[in-house]
């Protein structure tokens, strides 16, 4: 049978196969990628993190409270983290992902170099809403 997905003004023809249609972000780690060809922000789940080495500072201290602040909100919210080079913004977002991990969260990484975000266009509303995780 063929089916008709609608995204936006379009409709993409599918199968009952090819759609894996979730209610809710599934656990994992996602990155936020743009398809030039539809113009739309996508979600791609890519490998978990892992910290190899001693983990120096309050780095666990730091994930676990982001999360604690995160569970007791009754919206989801967004974390930006930013500082100079060097220091532990990559550290404490790989340790995000890992015990983001462990509690059932998803969590999406967006990397911002020095340029303005741009807005992400109508046809896209889901993932807009993901997205403003981003923004924070």
């Amino acid at each position: 049978m063929t089916y008709f997905l609608k995204s936006g003004n379009r409709f993409n023809v599918s199968t009952k196969e090819a759609m894996d249609l979730h209610d809710v972000l599934p656990t994992g780690t996602y990155t936020v990628k743009f398809d030039k060809m539809n113009g739309c922000f996508y979600l791609e789940q890519i490998d978990g993190f892992e910290i190899k080495g001693k983990i120096y500072g309050d780095t666990v201290k730091r994930a676990d409270r982001i999360l604690n602040s995160f569970n007791d909100r009754p919206a989801t919210t967004g974390v930006m983290l930013t500082g100079e080079k060097g220091s532990g913004k990559t550290l404490l977002a790989k340790m995000l992902s890992i015990k983001g991990y462990e509690q059932d969260i998803p969590i999406i990484v967006g990397v911002l170099q020095h340029r303005p975000l741009r807005l992400l266009p109508p046809e896209c509303p889901a993932l807009a809403r993901h997205a403003q995780l981003l923004a924070g």
